[in-house]
């Protein structure tokens, strides 16, 4: 997906120049007060935007004449060339299984904030898309959301729970609670670091991520409408293309239709089943050879879905799984879409009246369906400050860079 984000942006800049209680609940008997410690395990300077665009690991990959135009690109939206840093630190959350895990997320900060020059303005928690890759991962390479540093903000990117410190675990896909826990406590641990550095933490914050981003961005406040001892308030959050109903998504994914997104599919159905316990044998719901190599081609995670599409050959969800699955009923398809229910955003809590929310979706994307967004919407409309923005064609691809270039716009 990075790869088209800056692709569009190039194009695009080309045009305009021609123009509870602790036994209650594993999560909810979280005290934050005893979660906010860290250890930063690297740091380094980020000399300028165009160098940490070297760090997305698609940069390489696109055409050398866009590749010419990032630089300019680049400074038509931010202050590419003001240096940065960014800290990589590790920091105490819960697990699945309601024990403590350890897990590291990224913070960037312009170095002018740093020296107390020129402070930041506001605190972002950046929530990045869906990964398969083990360095898929902002404490391992770049990503969209820290761009965010060169419009003067301070940025927060977790890893989220599968990657980073907590590498050797299965992640938990579209789980809201372990994602929510997680992106707060790394939140806190964040501010933790400015206040030990002496860097000013800006009073204004913001929550905001793109897909499956987008998807914890929300979880993120559904978590805190939960746990109000976490007594965090995030002044705006833009949440785009997300999957925020999880129930509707899976049975969207299974019935065809987007089979670009299968690699998802698989991460999907394995996390629901290892994180959830579901005690599903995979031969129940693989057929070969995928049922021979999920372990290599999805658990190991030493690919990223276009190497997975590859392994695949086919994204047909008919080539691949079981009519257990592609039926859309029985006793393990339920199994899976009581899990689906219980991760979906439209339901089960109550958003802070003065909370600002603006969700942004295209009609026309063809990764998460537009459903998400009509069902997000309808939750919302009338609980918070919602402001809902439908692009009317688009793909997903696409429709990351409008949303970005909307966060630009109205968030920075």
């Amino acid at each position: 997906m990075r790869k088209y984000v800056l692709i569009t942006l190039a194009v695009m800049t080309v045009l305009v120049g021609c123009q509870k209680s602790d036994d209650d609940d594993i999560i909810k008997g979280t005290n934050p007060a005893k979660r906010v410690s860290y250890t930063i395990t690297s740091e380094s300077d980020i000399a300028n935007l165009y160098e940490y665009c070297l760090e997305i690991p698609i940069f390489d990959n696109l055409p050398a004449a866009i590749k010419t135009l990032v630089p300019t690109v680049l400074n038509s939206y931010f202050n590419q060339t003001s240096p940065a840093h960014i800290y990589r630190y590790e920091y105490e959350s819960t697990g699945p299984d309601g024990k403590p895990v350890t897990l590291s997320s990224a913070l960037i900060v312009p170095l002018d904030a740093i020296t107390g020059d020129n402070p930041v303005d506001q605190l972002v928690l950046g929530n990045h898309f869906s990964s398969m890759r083990y360095d898929e991962c902002p404490t391992m390479s770049g990503c969209i959301e820290g761009l965010l540093a060169w419009k003067n903000a301070a940025v927060v990117m977790p890893d989220y729970y599968g990657f980073g410190a907590s590498q050797d675990k299965v992640q938990a896909y579209l789980n809201p609670d372990i994602a929510g826990c997680g992106s707060l406590d790394a939140f806190l641990a964040a501010e933790t670091l400015m206040k030990d550095k002496r860097i000013d933490v800006p009073e204004k914050t913001m929550n905001l991520g793109y897909s499956q981003g987008g998807f914890n961005a929300i979880a993120n406040l559904r978590y805190l409408s939960l746990h109000p001892e976490y007594d965090i308030h995030f002044d705006q959050t833009f949440a785009g293309g997300g999957p925020y109903n999880v129930i509707n998504t899976f049975n969207s994914y299974l019935e065809g239709g987007f089979d670009s997104v299968f690699p998802l599919i698989l991460v999907t159905l394995t996390s629901l089943n290892e994180i959830e316990n579901l005690g599903i044998d995979y031969a129940d719901i693989f057929k070969e050879p995928l049922l021979s190599n999920y372990q290599d081609w999805v658990l190991s995670k030493k690919y990223d879905s276009s190497e997975v599409t590859g392994l695949l050959g086919s994204t047909r969800p008919a080539k691949h799984l079981t009519e257990n699955m592609t039926s859309c009923s029985g006793p393990i398809f339920e199994k899976y879409l009581a899990v689906a229910d219980k991760y979906s955003l439209n339901k089960g809590w109550t958003p802070d009246r003065n909370e600002k929310i603006t969700l942004f979706h295209s009609k026309g994307d063809d990764m998460v369906p537009y459903s998400n967004f009509e069902s997000m919407v309808q939750f919302l409309d009338g609980k918070c400050q919602l402001q809902s923005i439908t692009q009317p064609s688009g793909s997903h691809e696409l429709t990351y860079v409008a949303f970005l270039l909307h966060v630009i716009q109205y968030g920075m």
